[in-house]
């Protein structure tokens, strides 16, 4: 196998590298981190290594391009999935999202969850990897290696199995088919079987540099030095994070609008008894827009809570952000995001995100997070 050199993954890199060299490679290998700090990517170029290697062809750029696009007849892909309305199958398997899938990596490999059920169109029904995948699973990895002396699997999203894809799965990572190589991939292994976990060789993944993030939106999206590391702070060392900002500054005057809104009917609760109707009409009204609209709200409101909590610190080296509302105290509303409260409410607005890529009822979601809001804001010190 041919060496990974990934920079913003260097320790990562260094791993792969290590079994490699000694020739202690695994059958099936767990990458954890979030997708935004480049699971995929890293994945795509561990199969590179295998397959490339194990090649039976001479064209190796042919063989590269057909990796990075999954047409290559010995690599397969599996994600979590579900009936839409475009795909007609009573029982879809990956193969009828295959297309979907080469144009949803066709820009990069940093996207999330959320976006790819919002690319598939699964609108309020849950992503997931059922017994019908794990078994074509098995069944691809017996097959004989076409292209190759060797056959990878991905799975994008690992989490995602059900319990009877799990007990398949983890019977293959127990009795692999030879010259077979199996590379999961989750943002949370706490929700894999603690069997499937052990009996893989995992490899952490480390949160992007905000310099690697913002070297990539200088390059992919023409922005100057300023701005991309403006972006790349609040992007908490995600590129998909920072992809999602970078396509959504149209609308921070909104985002802001809406947030500082927010934050006053959160604080007028305890004063004036219609504050509470106007903070559940709040909730109702972001529950109307679009799931990559809300997503990115709520990402924002991270990055604002933040710059308050590091204002309110005096770390003020890291604090860039101003409001354009001039009718609002930066100044004085950093008074109230303090060591009690500040990571309550991230932890809320973090578990609120990952909440909305399960469709969670948006009304409740948003409801009971803007009533933790009006409690923390209160919190004193």
């Amino acid at each position: 196998m041919d060496k990974i050199n990934l920079p913003e993954q260097e320790v990562a890199s260094q791993s792969v590298n290590n079994m490699i060299a000694t020739g202690k490679f695994p059958h099936a290998l767990l990458l954890t981190g979030k997708n935004g700090y480049g699971s995929l990517n890293l994945s795509v170029h561990i199969a590179k290594a295998i397959l490339s290697n194990q090649s039976q062809t001479i064209n190796e750029s042919k063989l590269l391009s057909k990796i990075d696009c999954f047409s290559h007849p010995d690599l397969y892909i599996f994600y979590p999935l579900n009936k839409v309305p475009d795909i007609k199958s009573k029982d879809p398997r990956k193969n009828d999202f295959l297309s979907h899938w080469r144009s949803f990596i066709k820009d990069t490999f940093y996207q999330d969850y959320t976006d790819w059920f919002e690319h598939i169109g699964l609108q309020n029904k849950q992503g997931i990897i059922n017994l019908l995948q794990a078994k074509d699973l098995m069944e691809s990895l017996q097959l004989k290696p076409y292209e190759a002396n060797a056959k990878v699997a991905l799975i994008w999203g690992a989490e995602y199995m059900n319990k009877e894809a799990a007990n398949k799965l983890l019977k293959l990572i127990e009795e692999p088919p030879d010259n077979s190589y199996l590379i999961l991939m989750t943002e949370n292994k706490d929700r894999l079987l603690s069997t499937i976990v052990s009996r893989c060789q995992e490899i952490p993944l480390k949160p992007l540099s905000n310099q690697f993030i913002a070297d990539f939106l200088s390059v992919h999206y023409n922005m100057d030095s300023i701005k991309a590391t403006q972006l790349s702070e609040y992007a908490e060392h995600s590129l998909s994070k920072a992809i999602h900002l970078a396509k959504e500054t149209d609308h921070q005057a909104d985002y802001e609008k809406r947030f500082i809104q927010w934050v006053r009917f959160a604080f007028m609760v305890s004063k004036k008894k219609s504050a509470m109707d106007d903070l559940m009409n709040w909730s109702i009204e972001l529950s109307k827009e679009r799931k990559d609209y809300q997503r990115n709200f709520l990402l924002f409101c991270q990055q604002f809570f933040r710059q308050a909590y590091l204002h309110n610190k005096e770390i003020n080296d890291l604090v860039f952000y101003q409001p354009k509302e001039t009718n609002f105290s930066f100044d004085k509303f950093a008074t109230f995001i303090h060591d009690k409260n500040y990571p309550l409410i991230m932890h809320h607005l973090e578990n609120s995100i990952f909440e909305l890529e399960r469709n969670v009822n948006l009304k409740a979601l948003l409801t009971d997070i803007s009533f933790q809001l009006t409690k923390l804001l209160h919190l004193k010190k």
